[in-house]
């Protein structure tokens, strides 16, 4: 035991006998006399001395050793030890204070990392608010209705999209409203409800992506998409379903569909219509050299029979061709009155009598942008499918216009404004079948009976009107007839002053009156056949080529000179834009006749070349000798004329 601990008990231990020693021997002897109170007050005093003597040295530890512990707690500075303390004591001072210091520093460190982490957490927070915000925000703005099932089989979300997609009341939109209730809500507003209630059903509650297309009950389409949502450990958190009216969008697909289609049928009609003026052009050329001979007399009838029909063909041959828009239609003024007398005198010979035609057109009516001839064939077709439409009992054809001043049709034209001229043709016939009425402008579609109807015309007829600039609309009730309305706009230019019958039948030109050279190029022998024939009548001097590259050989090597070329446009080969090109880069200037049975622009082949090198010529077939006289005589006349320059 050390010293300081020794001390102490011996103090403690006298202090605690001596009263005890006094107590006793003054209860021994007080009875006795004065002695016993002397001892007794010796004792007493002798204790109370010894008690305040060694007081101090009992204290003095203790205090000291507070006092050290109270400035340690407290690291009011460093401790001066007393010379009387053991160094026992100070070195278990010096432990404590270490053990203290660091774990002060400790706790110092630990409040350091929990502000940081609470700091760090806050920030979490806040952004993780944040996300949640821009989330909403997207799902909000989404195009979709979004809807969000929570695993445990209640409505968790749904934006504001799908309450106006589907009209949801609150008692069934509300989060937290049972899936079933949900679910019957939306399907109700689909046909075969029960269906798709069972099928979404299954949807909820397997996995995977599923979809689906289905229809309203007011007709819309919608799209319904849905995924499960789980974490990355699997477990699943619900089930998202995402609607999309595609109303719209397959509408706009449909007419894509349509729009490609027509114009497939637009390069068929194109095509065929093009090889077809080519066997007109053989057609009406041999006509035309049977015409000339002396000793036709007795087929003379028959002949003109014939070039009138091969007429007739090659104006529907430009009919389909402008249905193809490989024609070209200048832009021409149109007197409605006068197309509307027209059609009403053609008419009255192929109307029965039972059937009434009326017409109502006010004088001041306005002048419209259009080919009059053209016009003049949408209302014959009009017409006569009205004819067509009504019983055998008879019935009423009314033609009707009136003016529209800023027109904002509410049809198929909608949008459109301006002036019009509005054509209306009415029946009081079966009217159109319901089914039939979104295909009446589609070519070959027609509701007669077979042989009645090729089923272009109401097709024909909106191109031409489109082309014009203007629109056709229709309306129809079954059992009460059908109304057509052609809008056309409004023309200000005054129509130029021309009379047909006072214009001079073109003469016959007369034999081998020409003179000249003409490379004659096509790749079709009947058609080239024809025309070096007619040519040779008119007495010009004819050399053949089947295609560009001979015809290049020809002019390359032939010593005689060429006055004209005659080429066709579409050759194998050597196209006849190829050739030309080339024969313009051989700086050979011989004026070219371009021959096709399309609409050919001059201005389109004088483009090809850097320089401007002999005129070029445009005829198209099928072409009669009058016209092809002309073109070569103008051709040759203008080279001649070219090179004296």
């Amino acid at each position: 035991m050390n010293s300081l601990r020794l001390r102490i008990l011996i103090q403690m231990t006298a202090i605690g006998l001596l009263p005890c020693t006094a107590m006793v021997l003054g209860l021994r002897f007080l009875p006795g006399g004065l002695l016993p109170w002397l001892l007794y007050g010796v004792l007493v005093l002798l204790i109370c001395v010894t008690a305040i003597a060694r007081a101090g040295s009992i204290s003095r530890p203790l205090k000291e050793a507070l006092d050290a512990m109270g400035m340690l707690m407290r690291s009011a500075g460093t401790y001066k030890p007393k010379a009387w303390v053991p160094k026992e004591y100070w070195a278990m001072q010096d432990s404590l204070s270490r053990v203290l210091a660091e774990e002060r520093e400790q706790r110092i460190v630990l409040e350091k990392q929990l502000a940081a982490q609470g700091k760090a957490v806050a920030e979490a927070e806040a952004a993780a608010m944040r996300g949640i915000e821009v989330l909403h925000a997207i799902v909000e703005a989404a195009s979709e209705g979004i809807v969000f099932i929570h695993a445990e089989g209640h409505l968790a979300m749904i934006n504001h999209r799908a309450l106006d997609l589907f009209q949801l009341t609150d008692e069934v939109a509300r989060p937290g409203v049972g899936n079933t209730i949900w679910l019957n809500a939306v399907a109700a507003k689909f046909k075969e409800a029960d269906n798709l209630t069972t099928i979404w059903q299954a949807w909820q509650s397997g996995p995977g992506i599923q979809e689906g297309e289905w229809t309203t009950l007011t007709g819309r389409t919608i799209t319904i998409r849905t995924f499960d949502v789980r974490q990355e450990q699997g477990t699943l958190l619900g089930r998202i379903w995402m609607f999309q009216d595609v109303t719209e969008l397959r509408q706009m697909s449909q007419r894509l569909q349509e729009s490609q289609k027509m114009e497939s049928i637009g390069q068929l009609a194109g095509g065929i219509a093009h090889d077809f003026n080519n066997l007109l052009t053989a057609i009406r050329g041999n006509l035309t050299l049977a015409e000339l001979q002396d000793n036709n007399d007795g087929f003379r009838g028959k002949i003109d029979d014939a070039n009138r029909a091969a007429g007739r063909a090659a104006e529907l041959v430009n009919q389909i061709l402008g249905y193809s828009r490989k024609s070209r239609h200048e832009r021409n003024t149109c007197d409605i009155s006068h197309v509307i007398d027209d059609v009403r005198n053609i008419l009255r010979a192929s109307l029965d009598p039972k059937v009434t035609l009326r017409c109502n057109v006010p004088k001041n009516l306005w002048q419209t942008v259009g080919a009059p001839v053209q016009i003049e064939q949408v209302l014959l077709n009009l017409c006569l499918n009205a004819r067509d439409a009504l019983p055998d009992a008879g019935g009423t054809i009314d033609i009707s216009t009136l003016n529209i001043a800023e027109t904002l049709s509410l049809g198929e034209g909608s949008g459109h404004r301006g002036d019009y001229v509005v054509i209306k043709v009415k029946d009081n016939g079966h009217g159109v079948p319901l089914e039939a009425r979104s295909h009446i402008f589609e070519p070959f579609f027609t509701t007669k009976d077979q042989g009645k109807g090729t089923g272009l015309g109401l097709s024909m007829a909106k191109s031409i009107i489109e082309q014009a600039g203007g629109w056709m609309e229709f309306d129809s009730e079954l059992g009460k007839g059908t109304e057509f309305r052609v809008f056309l706009p409004r023309e200000v230019r005054p129509i130029a002053k021309t009379s047909k019958s006072a214009e001079p039948a073109p003469a016959r030109p007369a034999r081998g009156s020409a003179e000249g050279t003409v490379l004659v190029v096509d790749d079709e022998a009947p058609v080239r056949s024809i025309a070096v024939n007619m040519l040779k009548y008119l007495g010009y001097s004819v050399v053949e080529a089947q295609d560009g590259e001979e015809a290049i050989r020809i002019l390359q090597n032939n010593g005689k000179p060429i006055d004209a070329i005659m080429m066709d446009v579409y050759m194998p080969k050597l196209s006849g834009r190829d050739t030309f090109k080339q024969i313009r880069s051989l700086g050979i200037d011989v004026p070219v006749i371009v021959c096709s049975g399309f609409m050919i622009d001059a201005e389109e082949f004088t483009s090809l070349c850097t320089s401007q090198q002999g005129p070029v010529e445009v005829i198209q077939k099928p072409y009669s000798m009058e016209s092809l006289a002309r073109v070569v005589r103008k051709a040759i006349v203008e080279g001649h004329r070219a090179l004296s320059a």
